[in-house]
């Protein structure tokens, strides 16, 4: 199975242009279950740290808060959600205020609403 190519330093330390976390993003698998393979054991506070934060920087909130939505269901997200900093947390409670003004049809209200508890934000 071939994943997304690798991403830069630059990008990994958050430091890198918008246009290659957005394809990076973009190369993730869409459908969960994908996701998850791709994923595996390997989903750690770093990489949640990471995902939220370019999220946040790249994609209009209704996207970002679609691909949270799917990371929040993935093995190992609670503990490493847990262990993420408070600029990701921070990031990811401004994605949730910006989409709770127009959530996403395949969310709707409540849907935005338990996801985001599941990152401990307030809508």
């Amino acid at each position: 199975m071939s994943g997304p190519e690798q991403p830069s330093a630059a990008t990994t330390s958050g430091k890198g242009a918008a246009e290659e976390v957005a394809s990076y993003l973009g190369a993730l698998p869409s459908e969960q279950e994908s996701l998850a393979k791709f994923v595996g054991e390997n989903l750690g506070d770093e990489i949640l740290e990471t995902l939220v934060m370019a999220a946040e920087a790249t994609w209009p909130a209704a996207e970002a808060v679609l691909m949270l939505s799917r990371v929040s269901q993935l093995r190992r997200f609670q503990m490493g959600w847990m262990m993420a900093g408070s600029k990701a947390k921070a990031a990811a409670q401004r994605v949730f205020k910006a989409a709770a003004a127009k959530p996403p049809a395949a969310l709707g209200t409540n849907g935005l609403a338990a996801v985001a508890k599941e990152y401990d934000c307030k809508l």
